[in-house]
This record gives structure tokens, sequence and C-alpha cells, in this order.
């Protein structure tokens, strides 16, 4: 996050997130269901493994952890 100021005014610029989103459609003779799949990243996305997880954080504003070179901070980005 980077933070400029203007007039006294500190302003924060957010990191700008990206989302892909992959809706599987799985069909046979006797059942239909869907999988979900989440990538998340800044520069580039990663897997989510636990969607349930990266909500929780994205909930409670916790940080969560994917690779050294990125770290999903919803306080920090958006």
């Amino acid at each position: 996050m980077e933070e400029t100021v203007n007039d006294g005014l500190v302003i924060n610029h957010k990191e700008q997130l990206q989302f892909e989103f992959i809706l599987k459609v799985n069909k046979s003779a006797y059942n239909h269901s869907f999988t979900l799949e989440l990538k998340v990243g800044v520069k580039r996305l990663y897997v989510v493994s636990k969607i349930s997880n990266f909500l929780e954080h994205l909930e409670q504003g916790k940080p969560l952890y994917f690779t050294k070179q990125f770290t999903f901070d919803p306080l920090n980005q958006e």
C-alpha cells in the first residue's frame, strides 16, 4: 500500500486485486453438481485451495499467506 501526502492529508492507495471465478457443471445420468474454483492476486493469479478459509479471512480483515510473492490482505487490497 502506498501513502501520498497532499496538503497534510494522507491518502492510502490500495493494491487492486484481480479475481477469476470458474464454475464447472458436472452432469451424469442421475445427478448434476457444480464445482467453483477461485483464483486471486495482484500481478498474477493464485489458486484459492480452501474458499471457506479465504472468505473467513476476508470477513475478519485478516491476511492470508499464499506464497513469498503474495499474501492476501483485505485491509490493504481492494
